[in-house]
């Protein structure tokens, strides 16, 4: 994919701005100037007056409490941006139609997705919504998304630490986060995640997350529910009691297990397509979905 030249960059919606607070004091910033996109400009908090940065298009948030941990993802993240959607498009017809199905947006959402890696769902929505805004800490995988969304200006790219960043309230009617909540290393920090998003939904509003699922077959293999990817990155996996308990501020919660493969699956090399449909009839089926590698969320706001 081609690099996009600053001539043909659209910028960062202005009418998102206020959308985005300091995350100092949760108060608002200030934009100068009268264009409706900004490609390069510095912001400041209406009351700290820290400073913030627009570049190509690119909101920056510097992260005040970046750690080891979240460098070496970060680090990553960048490497492995460029073969991201190759690596996981195998898993496509297990994974994204359930997600988009439980998302249920309109050309009148306004969605704030936190972790958005490179788009591989964003991608499939921003031509659908009213506006998007979209959150990520590796520059490299906002970079690929700004060039899928080049012909598009309703969505607005953060490069911030999805896991704290704070938005207006009541602002959004949709939350997503697809499989980011697993690499997110603390249990205070993952519920100030989940509580984040729950405060920038409207009434009726819907968060769908999903995240590695400590399923029958990790149980079976006594496999460990937390631990360190061979790149450094952080990694848990979830039952559903602990989502359920995340989620305990939200007032309607549903739970189940998506991107199932049964054992002797890989065997047969079936098209994705075929495992997709085989996956999607087994999320009805106790203890066969038990084999779900992820779980997926869909909790309402009330």
């Amino acid at each position: 994919m081609q690099e996009i030249s600053k001539k043909d960059m659209k910028g960062f919606p202005k009418k998102l701005i206020p959308v985005i607070l300091c995350q100092e004091d949760g108060e608002n910033l200030i934009s100068l100037g009268n264009e409706d996109f900004i490609l390069n400009s510095s912001l400041k908090c209406s009351k700290c007056e820290r400073e913030y940065h627009i570049k190509n298009g690119i909101f920056y948030i510097d992260s005040r409490d970046k750690d080891t941990l979240m460098e070496k993802e970060i680090e990553a993240r960048d490497a492995s941006a460029k073969g991201y959607d190759r690596r996981l498009s195998s898993r496509y017809y297990k994974e994204i139609p359930p997600t988009l199905k439980a998302l249920e947006v309109n050309k009148d959402s306004k969605v704030i997705e936190y972790g958005c890696g490179t788009g591989r769902v964003t991608e499939h929505i921003f031509n659908k919504v009213d506006l998007i805004l979209a959150i990520d800490f590796s520059p490299e995988s906002l970079k690929i998304l700004q060039r899928k969304a080049q012909n598009t200006d309703n969505i607005g790219l953060v490069c911030t630490d999805a896991s704290t960043f704070k938005t207006k309230k009541s602002f959004f009617d949709r939350a997503l986060s697809v499989q980011v909540l697993e690499h997110i290393p603390t249990k205070d920090r993952r519920n100030v995640s989940v509580l984040n998003a729950y405060d920038t939904l409207k009434n009726k509003g819907i968060f769908v997350l999903s995240c590695y699922h400590q399923d029958m077959r990790r149980k079976l293999n006594k496999k460990p529910q937390e631990g360190t990817h061979p790149s450094g990155i952080f990694f848990h996996y979830f039952t559903k009691g602990e989502l359920s308990n995340l989620f305990k501020s939200f007032s309607k919660v549903k739970i189940k297990p998506i991107d199932i493969t049964l054992p002797f699956e890989a065997r047969l090399h079936l098209p994705s397509f075929l495992g997709g449909f085989i996956s999607k009839v087994l999320e009805y089926i106790p203890f066969l979905n038990n084999f779900g590698h992820l779980l997926l969320v869909r909790a309402e706001k009330e």
